[in-house]
């Protein structure tokens, strides 16, 4: 179990005991989540494999809130903040945490260290390459939510394994060529997605169609493929 899953659970155990609403999670940019270009005006944008489901899957969850942690000037940082607007995640803060401030009478003065449950950092010891495959295991479990992928191998154990064909209606013909046209905005891979959201992404695009019976050959198909 690596740091970072360890630090989250952790921090899970203190929110239950002191009955707090939320964790907040302070997560840096370069070498986290984007892989730095060390250039000066132009600001890096790609992220590591995994790194945009589990950032999703802390946004969505409503005991999180996510702080943005980062050395980026201003102006980058309002151009990361679009960045990520465009791909549906909003930061609760950028660098600071004035949910928790300092009481004269209590335990901590956050008059400089911002308070935070969990740091995800290269400098504190986050492998971006590595952690972000168990710490999204550890949060698809905690959350029941998969990447889309993920989601089709889950559907896969239960057709085979418990022979249920009844989730064929609902999925049958869906395959990512598909998907890619009707959720532009959408990635079929890092998106993390519930059924019962995807049920909605289809009726809210207007393809309530594919929600019918179909041929199941295509469907199986495509099972096989992800099963290789």
């Amino acid at each position: 179990m690596n740091s970072s899953v360890k630090a989250f659970i952790n921090a899970f155990k203190d929110m239950e005991r002191k009955a707090w609403p939320y964790i907040y999670v302070f997560i840096d940019l370069h070498s986290t989540l984007i892989k730095p270009n060390y250039e000066y005006g132009n600001i890096p944008t790609e992220m590591y494999d995994g790194a945009l489901e589990g950032l999703k899957m802390l946004h969505d969850a409503e005991d999180v809130k996510i702080i943005m942690y980062t050395c980026s000037h201003p102006h980058e940082i309002d151009e990361y903040i679009k960045f990520f607007n465009g791909l549906g995640i909003t930061w609760d803060y950028v660098n600071e945490n004035p949910e928790v401030t300092t009481n004269l009478d209590g335990y901590g003065c956050y008059d400089k260290k911002p308070y935070y449950n969990v740091l995800m950092d290269d400098k504190a010891g986050f492998d971006a390459e590595n952690d972000w495959v168990e710490l999204n295991n550890y949060l698809r479990n905690k959350y029941a939510k998969a990447s889309s992928h993920h989601w089709f191998e889950i559907v896969v154990e239960r057709i085979f394994k418990n022979n249920d064909d009844t989730m064929v209606a609902s999925i049958s013909g869906v395959d990512e060529a598909k998907w890619n046209e009707f959720f532009i905005d959408t990635n079929f891979r890092n998106t993390p997605i519930t059924y019962a959201e995807f049920i909605k992404k289809l009726r809210a695009a207007g393809k309530e169609k594919m929600l019918i019976l179909s041929p199941a050959k295509p469907f199986f198909d495509k099972l096989n493929q992800i099963k290789k």
